[in-house]
């Protein structure tokens, strides 16, 4: 994200977005494999709640809450 907020890469912003809503995505569909990452785990979720208030504060300073 920081790359994208130094040099304005809206374009680079949104498919970076893009590409961490799809992996979640995927993340989700295949929770029942012996090596898929456990969602529940606090650590998981706080790694992910971490990446998401990044994601949107960095939204918010390029203007791109939309």
């Amino acid at each position: 994200f920081k790359f994208c907020l130094q040099y304005t890469r809206k374009a680079e912003f949104r498919k970076l977005c893009d590409n961490l809503r799809m992996h979640l995505g995927q993340i989700q569909r295949h929770h029942n494999q012996s090596t898929a990452i456990n969602l529940n785990n606090p650590e998981s979720q706080s790694m992910h709640l971490e990446t998401r208030l990044v994601q949107l504060d960095s939204a918010i300073s390029m203007e791109l809450w939309q």
